[in-house]
């Protein structure tokens, strides 16, 4: 019977404008940066580093999945990268290095674009998602 009288009023809510338990958005369980990638890894790159928060973690199940784009004069070299290419991919931490080049004779300019799909999880449930983040490149970054 409870049961009934939640999905009344909850149909009742949308006729009215108003939801019954409606929640604002949750905090991101996780913390995502894109920084400078390192001279063991890439002559140039960028790093890209995902930590979940206390009481989740990184899953190792999902299909982890990242993808970079630049413009000319710069050439990503490995523009799709999965769980394996991963400078790090353990529970408590993922870590991507994105390396790319400069064209001879021309300057580094314009961004990488990164898109990454991943999931992380806590002891109820994972949850999917899809981050989209940018890193200017130009004189101030340095090749290596």
């Amino acid at each position: 019977m409870r049961y009934w009288n939640t999905l009344l009023l909850s149909v009742m809510g949308l006729f009215l404008g108003f939801s019954i338990g409606a929640q604002a958005p949750a905090k991101k369980p996780f913390t995502i940066a894109l920084g400078e990638a390192r001279a063991a890894t890439c002559r140039s790159g960028v790093r890209l580093d995902i930590k979940p928060i206390d009481g989740f973690k990184m899953n190792m199940e999902y299909p982890t999945k990242l993808s970079a784009q630049a413009k000319p004069p710069v050439t990503i070299l490995k523009p799709v990268q999965k769980k394996a290419d991963a400078v790090r991919f353990t529970l408590p931490e993922a870590v991507f290095d994105v390396c790319y080049e400069v064209e001879k004779g021309q300057a580094a300019a314009g961004s990488i674009d990164v898109t990454i799909k991943f999931s992380v999880c806590n002891a109820e449930r994972c949850i999917m998602f899809t981050e989209n983040l940018s890193k200017p490149i130009g004189s101030t970054t340095r090749v290596r």
